[in-house]
C-alpha cells in the first residue's frame, strides 16, 4: 500500500513538471513569437516607408514647380534652388492615391548634384513627420555605388525610427545596396523595380537590440499599390540569439509577410 502511494506521488509529481514545462515551453514560444512579430512589423513599416520615400524623391527631383508629385499626390512641393531642396507637405493629413495611407507634416529632400539626373544623390530628413499615426524621424542618405555604377546606390539609415502612439519606437541604424533592375530613366515612376541587399542594426519597441541580414535580395516593385516589398528574405538575429526569418513573399503585390521562428510560420500584415 506504501510502495502504491509512493508510485502514486512520483507519477503526479512527474505529470505536474511535465505539464509545468510545457507551460514554459509554452509561455516561451509566445514570447519568441511576439517578439519577432513586433519586429518584423515595425521594421517593416519603416523600410516600406522608405522603399516609398526614395519613390517620393525620384518625382519630387524632376516635378514642376508647385506641382504635384504624383505618389503622393496630396503633397505640396516647394523648391529651394540655393539650397538645392525640395519640401514636401503633407500639412495635417492626406491621403495618397497610391498607396494609401494618411500622412501629416512634412518631408526634406536636399539633392547633391543636379536633381534631373537619376543618378543624384540625396538627404531625406523630416520635420513633425507621421503615416497612419506613427511618428516617422531620423535621416536617409542615398548615394551611388563606390564603384561608379550606375544602377547601384549606397542607402544609409541614420536613426531611422517609428513612434507609436504609446511613445515606444523602433530605430534603425545601417547600409543597403539598392539596385534598379527595370524601369531605369524611362520616366515612369510605376515601372521600376529595385533590388535591395544590405545589413541592418536595429532596436525594437521593447528595447531589445537585433540584427537582420539580407539573405536573399529584396524585391521593390513600385507597381503595387500596398506594400512595394514583393520577394526576398531577411533573417533577424535577437540580442538573445534567437534567430528567425522574414520572407516578403514571391512577387504578388499584397502586403502579407511570412514570418518562420524556431517553433511555427505565420503571416504577419505590414501595414
Amino acid at each position: 500500500m506504501k510502495n502504491l502511494a509512493k508510485f502514486m506521488f512520483v507519477g503526479s509529481c512527474s505529470l505536474l513538471l511535465f505539464a509545468c514545462q510545457e507551460d514554459i515551453e509554452s509561455t516561451q514560444t509566445d514570447t519568441d513569437d511576439s517578439y519577432a512579430s513586433e519586429t518584423a512589423e515595425s521594421e517593416a513599416i519603416l523600410e516600406g516607408e522608405m522603399d516609398e520615400l526614395m519613390q517620393f524623391s525620384e518625382e519630387a527631383a524632376v516635378s514642376p514647380e508647385n506641382g504635384r508629385v504624383q505618389a503622393s499626390f496630396c503633397a505640396t512641393r516647394t523648391v529651394d534652388d540655393a539650397t538645392n531642396t525640395v519640401t514636401l507637405d503633407f500639412g495635417d493629413g492626406c491621403t495618397g492615391p497610391v498607396y494609401g495611407r494618411l500622412r501629416t507634416g512634412k518631408v526634406i529632400i536636399q539633392y547633391q548634384g543636379e536633381r534631373s539626373s537619376i543618378d543624384v544623390s540625396r538627404v531625406v530628413t523630416f520635420d513633425d513627420y507621421s503615416v497612419n499615426g506613427r511618428g516617422i524621424s531620423g535621416k536617409i542618405e542615398m548615394e551611388r555605388s563606390a564603384e561608379g555604377t550606375a544602377s547601384v546606390a549606397v542607402r544609409e539609415l541614420t536613426d531611422l525610427t517609428v513612434t507609436y502612439k504609446d511613445g515606444k519606437t523602433t530605430v534603425l541604424n545601417g547600409t543597403e545596396q539598392r539596385r534598379w533592375i527595370e524601369g531605369r530613366g524611362d520616366g515612369d515612376p510605376k515601372n521600376d523595380v529595385f533590388e535591395i541587399t544590405g545589413t541592418i542594426e536595429g532596436i525594437n519597441r521593447r528595447g531589445q537590440a537585433f540584427t537582420s541580414v539580407i539573405v536573399e535580395p529584396i524585391v521593390v516593385n513600385t507597381a503595387c499599390d500596398k506594400f512595394v516589398r514583393v520577394s526576398g528574405v531577411k533573417e533577424v538575429t535577437t540580442a538573445r540569439g534567437k534567430k528567425y526569418t522574414t520572407d516578403f513573399g514571391d512577387g504578388e503585390c499584397d502586403d502579407i509577410i511570412t514570418l518562420t521562428t524556431p517553433r511555427r510560420t505565420f503571416d504577419i500584415t505590414a501595414r
